[in-house]
């Protein structure tokens, strides 16, 4: 079982069909804390109704690394490409012999709930993914399939998306003051025209990711 990222959604029953199947389980690195230790994840990233989708801790049996490669069939391999931002181990699995390309949630979806955790690295991962070329079929977790030309233009929109939350965060930090977090993120929220529940504490953490010393070095401030 590979899991992209170690987030609720994704792990949730990685447990059971462990416990069911004896399979191994692989996951990049960075991730591996949160996926091994789930009172962590929840101590750094508090998530409504946790529990309710986890349901235990899981050994990783193997750590991925970018440009590991999973051999499934003598002509059929998955290479590891590291494509972090949406989590710190986050990765993308490329087929390349069918040209499908599996991006777990590294991929923000324009006007959907933005959750991550470093904006710069989410746009650097996503113009990674975009650089691929033969790409004929797009499956990306929280998305329908998007084949050819429809999975570069996701992409763009993913990369635009990011770039108008970053503005909107800039200018909502010089409007509000940069200790103001909440006010911040729903003011942002309210410039982008996105749903008044987005101002949450996990937008919020999306957001701030734009004021880190990092994050202001994007083009586009």
């Amino acid at each position: 079982m590979i899991l992209t990222h170690g987030h609720p959604d994704h792990i949730g029953a990685a447990k059971a069909i462990k416990e069911i199947s004896g399979c191994s389980v692989a996951a990049h690195g960075a991730d591996r804390v949160w996926i091994e230790n789930p009172d962590q994840q929840l101590k750094d990233r508090p998530v409504p109704g946790f529990y309710s989708l986890v349901k235990g801790s899981v050994r990783v049996d193997r750590i991925l690394n970018e440009g590991d490669v999973l051999y499934l069939e003598p002509e059929m391999h998955l290479e590891v490409l590291h494509t972090p931002g949406h989590s710190p181990g986050s990765i993308s699995l490329w087929m390349q012999e069918e040209g499908v390309l599996f991006s777990g949630d590294a991929i923000t979806l324009a006007g959907e709930m933005p959750i991550y955790d470093d904006i710069k690295s989410s746009m650097a991962s996503i113009q990674r993914l975009k650089a691929i070329e033969g790409i004929n079929l797009l499956l990306s977790a929280w998305d329908e399939p998007r084949q050819g030309e429809d999975a570069y233009r996701i992409m763009d929109q993913g990369l635009d998306y990011l770039q108008r939350i970053h503005r909107s965060v800039i200018r909502a930090a010089e409007r509000k003051g940069s200790d103001n977090q909440m006010e911040i993120c729903s003011e942002a929220v309210r410039e982008l025209g996105l749903p008044e529940m987005m101002a949450n504490p996990l937008v919020c953490r999306s957001f701030l990711s734009s004021l880190t010393d990092e994050g202001k070095k994007l083009i586009g401030n």
